[in-house]
This record gives C-alpha cells, structure tokens and sequence, in this order.
C-alpha cells in the first residue's frame, strides 16, 4: 500500500503519457493540483489526501501537509449509492448476477461461518468474527450493521477505471506455522532476529477461536493458523514496491474480475460517465472471486492513468 503514498510514482505514469502525447504537466506547489496542457486545451486533476473525520478515515483536496497524497483525480468524480452502503452494493451484485457472499439481517442464520459488518466504511474497519454459528450467535447493534457469510480466502483489491481493471492486489492472510512444540502466543512472541517483531494476538482472537484456537493453542508442525484475514491487518510487511498482481493472476480470476467491472460500470454509466472505483473481493481456494463492496473516492493506483487521461482529455473542454 505504501506505493501509493509515494507522489512520484504518479507523477513518472502521468508525465509519461503526457509525453507520448506531445502535451505538458505543470504542477502546483501551492494546491498541488495538476495541469495537463494537450492540443490546446488545459485538463486539470486534483490531489486527493487522506484525512480523518470524527475517528474515521476520509479523503480531502486540502493540501495542508496533515493527510497521506494518495493520487490525482478529474474534477467530476462521482458518488453513488452502491458505493456508500455494503448491503445496497449487495443487491445491486446480486440482480447483475454477480457472486457475493449470502447477507442477511435478521432471522436464522444462513450460513455457518459468518461475520458481523458496518454497512459503511473501509479497510476492514469495525468487522467482527468470524463467528461459527453452531457456537455463537451474536445480536446485531442496530440497522446499521449486518451479517455477512465469511468467505476464507485471499483477499483482493481491484482498481478499475470504466469497465477496465487497471490493478488488483492479491493478499494472503497472515499466519503463523506451528511446530508442534510452541504455542501459539509462543509462536508470535518468537523474533527470529535483532530486525523481526513480536506479534501481538489482541486482535486476533475471534480468527483464532472460528479455528478452535486459543492463543495458549499448540499446533501440529507445519500446520497454519490464520491470525487475521483482511486487506490490511496489523500483522503487514511495509514494503515500498508495487504490488499490483492483475497479471499474476489466474485466467480464470481475470475473467470474473473483468466481467464484474464491466457490470457494474454498464449499471452505474446511465447516471455517470468516467468513474474511477475499486471492488474488494475474496478469492477462495477454488479460485473463486467473491465481492464484498466497492468504493468510489478510493486511493489512486498509479496504474489508472494510462486508462484516466485518454478518456479525461477527451471530454476536456
């Protein structure tokens, strides 16, 4: 993730399409926007930064030194309902055919394995269990959380411009391998070297218990124990490399990831043109893509571009 935050792997893919296209990049150190100026014509993007707004993080076009840069965007970007609400996205998923995981909010339990989501929000946050239903069967707090089934598996992040995918992020979920000796918690306390960490399992105990685990646990020797499952988990490498995995892939996986792009962007195209969104999806060990939501104000994969500027120049005035 953290090649995102780094502004001149934006500026090299910009710069170079510009470039190739015989126009000028000006940028402004005052706003930090961009000035594309191609064929007569000036195309302005503007810088996008993370921020916090009451505890909850949110995007900003401030320049005010405080937030992370996470990429350039055109002037209209678009919001709509599918990409505020996780249960709306659900339906919308559901009557274009597209494979998500079953959700529910009240009545019996559909499935076994099952999670406890906030119908707004990102990057995991306010997510409970997994939770087996046999074991525990735990209330919702209010309407504005639902249950969702929990779908184990390898968590992906798809940027998409239109109906094209630019990038995707394929993460497998942190864990650790037992030895039949040690603990689990003896495992996480474990550092290899003066550079590795400890591990803390303060999170980590509903993915343990949905394993019958315990963090006191001792596992079989080369057996994995999953101590977390989301797209970002406190247990991340920092790694400054690109990690887009789009052509990495498996035929099939690009199949599905491409058609479910192409739906949604010819459902949402009658009210928006030019939409820059991401999915978040699960790949199980079928390789099956299941998606969970999609965001319209998402940080910026510098890979878009190539597929943002013929279309943002094209339309420019």
């Amino acid at each position: 993730m953290f090649y995102i935050f780094q502004p001149l792997h934006h500026l090299n893919r910009i710069s170079q399409w510009v470039k190739d296209h015989g126009g000028q990049v000006h940028l402004s150190a005052d706003t930090f926007a961009l000035s594309i100026h191609l064929g007569g014509r000036t195309i302005r993007l503007h810088p996008r930064f993370s921020t916090k707004v009451s505890g909850k993080i949110g995007y900003t076009r401030l320049f005010d030194g405080k937030g992370a840069f996470i990429g350039w965007v055109p002037e209209a970007s678009p919001t709509w309902p599918e990409s505020l609400d996780k249960a709306r996205f659900k339906l919308s998923a559901n009557k274009l055919k597209l494979r998500v995981p079953a959700g529910w909010n009240s009545g019996e339990f559909l499935v076994e394995d099952y999670l406890i989501k906030p119908r707004s929000g990102s990057f995991g946050a306010n997510i409970a269990g997994p939770y087996k239903a046999s074991r525990v069967k735990r209330p919702l707090d209010g309407q504005e959380h639902f249950y969702e089934q929990f779908i184990p598996g390898r968590s992906m992040k798809i940027w998409c411009w239109n109906q094209h995918v630019a990038a995707a992020e394929v993460i497998e979920p942190p864990y650790l391998i037992g030895d039949g000796e040690r603990s689990i918690q003896e495992l996480a306390d474990y550092r290899r070297s003066s550079v590795d960490k400890v591990l803390s399992l303060d999170s980590s105990a509903d993915v343990l218990a949905w394993q019958g685990r315990s963090p006191g646990s001792v596992p079989e020797a080369g057996e994995r124990v999953w101590i977390d499952f989301k797209y970002v988990t406190p247990f991340d490498n920092v790694t400054f490399l690109d990690r887009d995995g789009w052509s990495a892939c498996s035929a099939s996986v690009r199949h599905q990831v491409a058609h479910a792009a192409a739906c949604l962007y010819q459902h949402l195209s009658a009210q928006h043109q030019n939409l820059l969104f991401t999915l978040d999806a699960v790949v199980d060990h079928e390789d099956r893509v299941w998606l969970l939501e999609m965001n319209s104000h998402p940080m910026v994969h510098p890979n878009i571009y190539p597929l943002m500027l013929p279309d943002v120049c094209r339309h420019a005035t």
